[in-house]
């Protein structure tokens, strides 16, 4: 029995220290739970934030959709916006991001946060200007015909498309631009090949020219279309540097730890 109660005691001696250090670290967290509260209730409303921040990214790739879905999505970007400013009011107003460190690490992820929700909203009135223009003439251009009608329609495009180039964000702006040019020069073509008096017989060595100038001009569409897109995902980069976020949670975490 001597040999079990030896073999035994060691075990409870480990299980009251444990109980000991359990202990402590309750009392430990009880004392400093009340400092460290602002600061998580502070993290909180930067979860909160970052979480509204998502949202305004949900009419990015709309582009694609249905005129209704597409009107929806825009419609919840900037109930998105409205919800993301009202978040960040209340971020702003917490206690330990009034002065000291927490001042200037918010004053640095504001002026983040602002630039991102300017470039944004820019983004969100360029694509509801161009889109309705992009969509109707793609269409239109699938079906014109190489004729003085075809050039007609296609005038047409690009004078809508250069009227829907007055936009705030500048890769849109450059994009209608393009566009625009590059209808004009289409119907140029359709023209041209429209004045031909025998395209069969003796102009058919100018018509194989003006049909390389139209697969030509056709392809500056999908040479305007990559230039955009590879410009959005640069400026989008550089919008949404993240270092100023990661300081700023990473700062509220580390005060809002307990141990």
């Amino acid at each position: 029995m001597r040999e079990t109660f030896s073999t035994k005691k060691p075990l409870v001696i480990i299980i009251a220290a444990a109980l000991v250090v359990i202990g402590a670290l309750l009392v430990y967290g009880i004392m400093v739970t009340p400092a460290r509260q602002p600061y998580r209730d502070a993290l909180t409303q930067y979860q909160n934030v970052d979480r509204a921040l998502a949202q305004t990214n949900i009419a990015i790739n709309a582009s694609g959709a249905s005129d209704e879905e597409f009107n929806k999505t825009i419609d919840a970007a900037k109930k998105a916006f409205t919800s993301l400013n009202a978040e960040n009011v209340a971020l702003g107003k917490m206690a330990v991001l009034q002065d000291g460190e927490g001042k200037s690490l918010y004053t640095k992820y504001q002026e983040k946060l602002m630039a991102y929700a300017v470039y944004s909203n820019d983004v969100l009135e360029s694509i509801v200007k161009v889109r309705p223009v992009l969509v109707k003439c793609s269409s239109t251009m699938n079906t014109a015909t190489q004729n003085a009608e075809g050039a007609a329609v296609l005038r047409v495009c690009a004078t809508e498309m250069r009227a829907a180039s007055d936009v705030p964000d500048g890769d849109y702006k450059q994009l209608a631009a393009s566009f625009a040019s590059s209808w004009d020069a289409l119907a140029t073509v359709f023209e041209q090949i429209a004045a031909l008096p025998d395209p069969q017989g003796a102009d058919a060595s100018q018509l194989a020219e003006l049909e390389a100038e139209r697969d030509q001009a056709t392809k500056t569409f999908e040479t305007a279309g990559t230039t955009f897109s590879n410009d959005v995902q640069q400026h989008r980069k550089e919008i949404l540097s993240t270092d100023a976020a990661k300081k700023l949670n990473d700062y509220l975490n580390g005060k809002s730890r307990i141990f």
